[in-house]
């Protein structure tokens, strides 16, 4: 079971393409330089990693006089964008298979896979901050709140056939099995908040909830039971390719979870209906001096109680779309030891886009050692520096990636950190990339078969 969170270590696992099986799952088009590998299970990849954004400690909390901290809304707000991502995803590879076949790459993948996240809107943490603030009766619009996650299980099969030398291409067809998923959609409102009155107006909200019950059970066969029932069905879809354009630089590009999954089983719709409420009476500043005994905030939540009132709905199906991403990049090779890298990514999440651009430089020594460090700009910062290292001894490969070392150094300012390790099984090693081209022999001359004889002259 994967804990976890924001998906696959991309951009390096994208430019050590020919070193790794685990690059497949960013291009179908990538296959390693080896003949077969094998992934075992929990072992081949444990991958973590999450993306806060603007949300990072020294953000949220600052530090008083006597050392103590503070959680502090207002300068959060003053940090926030308009619109807010905040996202766990994680993924432990079960088991991978690959085998090549002449210029042909079959694999199988079996995975557990956790994505979640959050959108939402700087002025609801604003508003919760500051109240009535420094400006009485200021609006506070939001929209587009949303949140979605999922646990389901992957079962994956891939194809990649390097046409060319210079053209290739690949595929990976999914099957998932949803285990359990929560959804919300674009909720909006409008909050008020003056020194005498409160305003509120929020949209309907429906929460779907497909398998939640799993985590109040205890009982691990049940759990087992139901995580492998195959009840809530979904399908997807990985489609990429790589161009030589000139000797030793690579284009490729690849859109991988194009998907969707179909909840039926276990379901439950909560809804909220659309709320409209306003308050004017006491002044709210003689409340909370205690100059006014009236019990205003008292009377505000037993009417929002009863406002937001839930209904619970039973064995209502729903749909989730996958987080889609789309990389463009290019490779330039000088020699066998050093390859320069350039990436660009995007996803797409609750109808917000989050883009980031990368370079990379990997240096490879032989069959054994293959290093990469990375620069990107991601979550709206520059402050992106990763690294990745492979070492392969006979069969065995060992890996570890991220992207992000600075996290570590600066952990409060940090707001997005990953991990990705593993070891894989690899046989065969290819003599050389399937990129390279081979010298064509010149064609011989033909001569002759006929016996020349010189009959002199009379």
């Amino acid at each position: 079971m994967a804990l976890s969170s924001i998906a696959q270590s991309q951009f390096m696992l994208y430019q050590m393409n020919n070193r790794l099986p685990q690059s497949g799952h960013v291009n179908p088009s990538f296959f390693p330089d080896y003949k077969i590998t094998v992934g075992l299970p929990f072992v081949s990849t444990t991958y973590l990693s999450l993306n806060t954004g603007k949300l990072t400690f020294n953000n949220a909390f600052t530090r008083s006089s006597d050392d103590s901290l503070r959680f502090n809304p207002t300068n959060l707000a003053s940090k926030l964008d308009k619109s807010n991502r905040l996202e766990v995803n994680g993924n432990t590879q079960l088991f991978q298979f690959g085998i090549r076949v002449n210029r042909n790459f079959f694999t199988l993948t079996l995975s557990e896979r956790v994505d979640g996240g959050i959108v939402y809107p700087g002025s609801l943490v604003k508003f919760l901050g500051t109240g009535t603030g420094q400006t009485p009766g200021e609006v506070f619009a939001f929209e587009n709140l949303g949140m979605q996650t999922h646990w389901y299980q992957e079962m994956a099969l891939g194809y990649g056939r390097q046409v060319s030398d210079r053209f290739g291409f690949g595929v990976r067809a999914k099957l998932l099995s949803g285990v359990a998923g929560l959804n919300i959609d674009n909720v909006s409102g409008v909050l008020i908040s003056d020194v005498d009155s409160l305003y509120i107006n929020t949209s309907a909200i429906d929460m779907h909830t497909s398998g939640t019950e799993i985590f109040e059970n205890t009982d691990f066969d049940k759990v087992f039971n139901t995580a492998t029932a195959f009840k809530n069905i979904g399908y997807a879809l990985d489609i990429g390719f790589n161009f030589e354009v000139i000797n030793n630089l690579v284009l490729s590009a690849s859109l991988t979870d194009l998907g969707v999954i179909n909840w039926k089983n276990n379901t439950k719709l909560f809804t909220i209906d659309e709320v409209s409420y306003s308050f004017k009476g006491e002044n709210f500043l003689d409340v909370v001096s205690g100059n006014n005994n009236f019990d205003a905030f008292g009377q505000i939540a037993d009417t929002l109680q009863v406002l937001y009132e839930v209904d619970t709905i039973e064995n209502i199906s729903y749909k989730t779309p996958l987080t889609s991403k789309f990389y463009a990049g290019a490779n330039y090779n000088l020699g066998k030891m050093h390859s320069f890298g350039f990436l660009f990514y995007g996803d797409v999440f609750k109808g917000t886009f989050n883009p980031g651009v990368g370079l990379s430089y990997n240096l490879t020594i032989g069959h054994i050692w293959s290093i990469g460090v990375s620069a990107s700009y991601r979550n709206k910062s520059f402050e992106n520096f990763g690294v990745g290292t492979t070492i392969t001894l006979g069969p065995i490969q060992v890996y570890a990636l991220s992207e992000n070392l600075m996290a570590i150094a600066q952990i409060a300012d940090a707001n997005y950190v990953d991990a990705r390790v593993g070891i894989n099984l690899v046989f065969g090693k290819v003599g050389e990339s399937t990129r390279v081209k081979k010298e064509k022999e010149p064609k011989k001359s033909k001569e002759s078969k006929v016996r020349k004889i010189d009959m002199g002259s009379r």
